[in-house]
Formats: structure tokens, C-alpha cells, sequence
């Protein structure tokens, strides 16, 4: 069997239509925009491709769309406002793994964007361990960085991370553990009589 070239693949792609199925037309029309979004380097056709993906065809390819939508508004296209509704489009029961990655990219547009710290605290809050340990383990992350004037509640979020699969996220997270007890120890010194 021989192997398709990317264009021989994005031809027979192309043919699935609705009269497939809604699911095997959502799988095509999310295959089409990831091969033009990572193959081709074709952001507008990749944005095209997923916008094309409805609710009622495949909720998880929808929700796993939107999710990329929203990646292309906030890295490509850098259209805070658009990526965020995006985001927002993306509900855990359509697919948990898209929902936990829209709500940290949520988390980290209110930190570094909107400067809305409450706000960013409360989507980090959203991504469950069980469902991504990479997502989790960077949300916790940054709670803890958010928490860095309280050293007892960043502990605790830097502690969720130290057993991370990601061993560079660990090492960070170790490192900001130290600074907080070596930085603890030198107040409790310079208080002490």
C-alpha cells in the first residue's frame, strides 16, 4: 500500500461531505484544517476548515476546533478579545481535554492580558489533574506564581506540581520552593529578638 502525499490526502479529504455522516464530515473538516494549520502552514485555510465544523456534527471535533480557534486568535493572529471567545465556546462535556486546555489558555489571557487576576485564578481553578497532569501541573504553576506575596498558599500549589511528568516543570517548581522557605527563614530570623 503506498502512502499518500499531503496533497493526495487533503483531495480525499475534501470528498466526505454531510451524506458520509456528520461525524466522519467533522473528523474530515478537523483533519483538513490540522494538515493546513501544521503541514501546509496555512493559518487562514486551517481557520476556515474549523469554523466549518458545527456542534451537531461531532460535539468533541467541534469543542477540539474551537479550542485550535482560539490558539490561532491568541498566537497567530494575536486577537486577545477573539481567542478568548473561542475559548469560551469550548464546554467540558463536548470533550474534557479541549475544556482543560481553553480554560488554562482562558487563565493565561486574564494573567498576562487583561491583568485580571481574579479571573485568570478562577480558570486555572477549572483544569482537573485527572484529566491533562501537563495542564494541571502548568495552572497550578501559575497559582502558585499568583500567590507569591501569600508563601503558604503558593507552597501548596508549587507542591502539586513537584510530582509533574513534565521534570523541567518540577525542577521550576522545586526552585520556587526553596525561594520560599529560604526566603521565609530570613523573615523569621530578622524577626526573632
Amino acid at each position: 500500500m503506498t502512502e499518500l502525499t499531503i496533497d493526495q490526502e487533503i483531495e480525499q479529504l475534501k470528498k466526505i461531505t454531510r451524506q458520509d455522516g456528520d461525524d466522519q464530515y467533522a473528523q474530515a473538516l478537523y483533519e483538513l484544517a490540522w494538515i493546513y494549520q501544521f503541514e501546509k502552514k496555512d493559518i487562514e485555510q486551517a481557520e476556515y476548515y474549523f469554523k466549518l465544523i458545527e456542534k451537531n456534527d461531532d460535539p468533541q471535533a467541534y469543542a477540539l476546533a474551537q479550542c485550535q480557534l482560539g490558539t490561532i486568535y491568541q498566537f497567530y493572529k494575536k486577537d486577545i478579545e477573539k481567542a478568548e471567545y473561542y475559548y469560551r465556546l469550548v464546554e467540558k462535556n463536548d470533550n474534557r481535554q479541549a475544556y482543560a486546555l481553553a480554560q488554562f489558555e482562558l487563565g493565561q489571557i486574564f494573567q498576562n492580558h487583561k491583568k485580571d487576576i481574579e479571573q485568570a485564578e478562577y480558570y486555572y481553578q477549572l483544569v482537573e489533574e485527572n484529566v491533562n497532569k501537563k495542564i494541571f501541573a502548568l495552572a497550578q504553576f501559575n497559582l502558585g506564581i499568583i500567590h507569591s506575596d501569600d508563601p503558604k498558599l503558593a507552597s501548596k500549589y508549587y507542591l502539586q506540581v513537584c510530582d509533574s511528568e513534565e521534570p523541567w516543570l518540577a525542577n521550576w517548581a522545586n526552585q520556587k520552593l526553596g525561594n520560599i522557605a529560604y526566603f521565609s527563614k530570613i523573615d523569621t530570623d530578622l524577626q526573632s529578638p
